[in-house]
């Protein structure tokens, strides 16, 4: 077999989801993670002068790797942004889950989206 890989996260981000197989890899990647990266951290920033709790932002690939599994709080927090983020808009809805227990679900973005209705 092949030896294992570790991979290294982007010492600049402040969530460390970003992952990359090495500095090759990672200036390839900055384009793109460049984005999501500082604003993650504006994100944290503006929580933080807030008084808000500790944010913790969760990635797609976080969720789909729970593959159904319960989660631990009851408000899953979903950002649907373009990049650069602020100033966004907060929106809450109750939705049931499978188990048809009531939870509430936060999205934040630049603009609505379409179709949905605020709880």
């Amino acid at each position: 077999g092949q030896p294992a890989v570790t991979l290294k996260r982007c010492s600049g981000c402040t969530l460390g989801h970003a992952k990359f197989c090495g500095v090759t890899c990672q200036k390839e990647g900055w384009a793109t993670h460049r984005q999501e990266c500082k604003a993650n951290a504006s994100v944290i920033k503006k929580a933080a002068a807030a008084g808000s709790p500790t944010v913790k932002i969760v990635t797609w690939e976080a969720l789909e790797e729970l593959e159904g599994q319960q989660a631990t709080d009851s408000i899953l927090e979903v950002r649907i942004m373009s990049v650069p983020m602020p100033p966004f808009m907060r929106s809450t809805v109750e939705a049931k889950d499978r188990k048809g227990g009531v939870g509430t679900i936060a999205f934040y973005s630049t603009s609505p989206p379409a179709g949905l209705a605020q709880g």
